[in-house]
């Protein structure tokens, strides 16, 4: 029980569900109904897809290039912080759209099925501060503990978005942004707890 809290925290901080809100809002603007919960449906699917194919295929290749969880979680540690700095200069809400705004440019808004998996999918669920705490949780607390907390909080991340509209109304935007605020300060407390447990490991291996 304690691996998986221990699991489920840091990715709950890194997929910044609040922080996801008023994009998708912004993305599924003016889609029917209908085709919006499709959309949600396709995107938490390949969500879930990606960060399974991640776990199993990056593990295989840090064996191959020799890379250790100390020097992942050192170098995964600093891209968690420097993401975290990142959000405390801009909104929230401005990373995200900047994490998204080359998938989009080319999508038109009647083609609802194709952003389910770009740019909702990936890199809005999934993006780089999930992938990489994925790979540390993996070897730290095991696969079972890091799975099931990746499934319990797409489903938190489905039922967001499924009531974002009455969320951004029952919050505000600044409430919205406020929140995301406090994730980031986590997020980057992660960073340096990540950074620090990789070089403790190093000296002590």
């Amino acid at each position: 029980m304690e691996d998986f809290v221990l699991a489920f925290i840091p990715i709950f901080v890194a997929i910044d569900v609040i922080g996801i809100v008023p994009v998708y809002l912004t993305l599924t603007d003016g889609i029917p109904d209908r085709a919006k919960k499709r959309v949600l449906r396709q995107s938490t699917i390949t969500a879930f897809a990606v960060s399974l194919m991640f776990l199993a295929v990056g593990k295989v290749v840090f064996t191959f290039l020799g890379i250790t969880i100390s020097d992942f979680k050192i170098a995964g540690g600093i891209i968690l912080f420097a993401i975290a700095i990142n959000d405390l200069l801009f909104s929230t809400t401005e990373r995200k759209q900047n994490e998204v705004k080359d998938e989009t440019k080319d999508i038109e808004i009647h083609h609802a099925p194709s952003i389910g998996v770009v740019p909702i999918g990936i890199p809005l669920i999934v993006g780089p501060a999930l992938l990489t705490t994925l790979m540390i949780l993996i070897d730290t607390h095991g696969i079972l503990p890091t799975v099931t907390a990746v499934v319990l909080n797409l489903l938190i991340v489905y039922v967001a978005l499924r009531f974002s509209s009455g969320i951004l109304r029952l919050i505000g935007r600044s409430g919205a942004d406020g929140i995301a605020k406090v994730v980031t300060i986590l997020l980057a407390a992660i960073g340096v707890m990540m950074v620090r447990q990789g070089i403790t490991d190093f000296i002590a291996g």
